[in-house]
């Protein structure tokens, strides 16, 4: 049983070519491209369902505005919105990571701690308004 590997949209189209010409044959098709078997069938079924274009790895992209119904207009929008609400409450703050980082870092040395402190980019800093204009500011360390 081989085991999968990635592929680049060009072979990915070689494989599903070779495997349709040889009367499906995934496991002939797997071993020839150094594929596994699940992926050779996964790739012609994709070509036979949506052609070539179904072949790209769309993983990660957002679709564009057009292609959106209203709903996901209306949820992309307010995640921006909350992004930038976010984002405006921290620099009224005059906070960000690397001060906050500096402080745990030299808080515990000052102490004679031997903690760990975390990577800077498992800090997730976040904001929220309390009453008459103050803002809160909150950092968590995230465990993964």
């Amino acid at each position: 049983m081989t085991k999968g590997r990635k592929t680049s949209f060009e072979e990915r189209v070689e494989i599903v070519q070779y495997c349709i010409s040889h009367n499906r044959n995934y496991a002939e098709t797997a071993v020839k491209y150094n594929v596994s078997y699940q992926q050779a069938r996964s790739y012609t079924v994709k070509y036979e369902a949506g052609g070539v274009e179904a072949l790209r790895d769309r993983r990660g992209r957002t679709k564009p505005e057009e292609e959106m119904s209203e709903l996901e207009k209306l949820r992309a929008e307010k995640r921006r919105h909350v992004k930038r609400a976010a984002q405006t409450r921290l620099q009224h703050t005059g906070w960000n990571r690397e001060p906050i980082y500096r402080r745990l870092y030299h808080s515990s040395q000052s102490h004679g701690h031997k903690t760990m402190i975390p990577y800077r980019q498992h800090l997730t800093i976040s904001t929220s308004r309390e009453g008459e204009g103050k803002n809160k500011v909150g950092i968590a360390v995230n465990r993964s």
